[in-house]
């Protein structure tokens, strides 16, 4: 799935949560890596699903 974001950084942040999602990391340590909440990280994942 391919969103379409007007923001560089929220896409870049997108784009990095679904890289990591894609390996398997734990929701926890997306948000700290990331910077962004776990609902943030629940709703992309979401999506992506």
């Amino acid at each position: 799935m391919c969103l379409i974001l007007p923001n560089l950084q929220k896409r870049l942040v997108y784009n990095e949560v679904i890289k990591m999602l894609n390996q398997e990391v734990p929701i926890s340590q997306i948000t700290r890596k990331v910077g962004i909440s776990r609902m943030q990280a629940y709703h992309i994942k979401k999506l992506f699903d």
